[in-house]
C-alpha cells in the first residue's frame, strides 16, 4: 500500500453515542489512532467467525492511548474503509506493550469494561503501524438530523446538484461569515 491512501470511515450512530457515555470517547478522536505510526494491530480472535476484525491500540491526536475494535477493508488501490465499533482507554498491561522499547507516552489511565471488546488484550504479538499510512486522508460520517437531511435534499435536487457540494458550499458559506463577524469584532 502507498502514502496517501484515503480512509472511509464509518460507524452506527446509536454505538457512537453509547461509546461516549460509557467510555468518555468520541469516534471521531478514536479513528485518530490511525495517525499514530506506532500503533500495535492484531487481529480479534473472538469475533473471528462472523467478520474479520482488528484491535489497535494508538495514541489519539488528543494524546490519549486509547485501543479501537474496528474493520478494515481495502476498496480500491488507494482507499480503504473502517468501521469503528467500540473505543476505550487502553489498561495498564495494553500500555506496557504499546511502550514497549523505546516509545512512551504518559496519562492517566481509567478502567473501563465493554461488551463489543475484551477487558485486555494481549499486543505482545502484534504488528506496529498495521494501518498507518503517512499523508492518509481521512473522511467519516456526518448524522444529520431528519428535518435537515431532507430539507438539503430536496435544496439539492431543485439545484440539480450533489447532496454533498450543496452541504459544503452552506458550511463553507457558514465559515465565511463567522471570520467576517469576528473579523468586524476585533477592529
Amino acid at each position: 500500500m502507498k502514502s496517501g491512501l484515503q480512509y472511509h470511515f464509518e460507524w452506527d450512530a446509536a454505538k457512537a453515542q453509547s461509546n461516549r457515555r460509557k467510555h468518555g470517547i468520541a469516534f471521531e478522536d478514536a479513528m485518530t489512532v490511525f495517525l499514530d505510526p506506532l500503533a500495535v494491530t492484531r487481529d480479534d480472535d473472538e469475533h473471528a467467525e462472523s467478520e474479520e476484525r482488528w484491535i489497535t491500540v494508538g495514541r489519539t491526536d488528543g494524546g490519549m492511548l486509547t485501543v479501537v475494535a474496528h474493520t478494515y477493508h481495502e476498496t480500491a488501490e488507494d482507499e480503504a474503509s473502517l468501521r469503528v465499533i467500540s473505543a476505550r482507554r487502553a489498561t495498564p498491561r495494553e500500555r506496557r506493550e504499546y511502550e514497549s522499547g523505546e516509545y512512551s507516552i504518559r496519562e492517566p489511565c481509567v478502567m473501563t469494561d465493554e461488551h463489543d471488546m475484551k477487558d485486555e488484550y494481549d499486543f505482545s504479538n502484534g504488528e506496529r503501524g498495521k494501518f498507518y499510512r503517512q499523508g492518509a486522508i481521512f473522511s467519516f460520517p456526518v448524522y444529520l438530523d431528519a428535518e435537515i437531511l431532507a430539507f438539503f435534499r430536496a435544496r439539492a435536487k431543485e439545484q440539480g446538484v450533489e447532496l454533498e457540494l450543496l452541504l459544503n458550499e452552506a458550511l463553507q458559506r457558514e465559515i465565511t461569515s463567522t471570520q467576517a463577524r469576528k473579523g468586524l469584532a476585533t477592529k
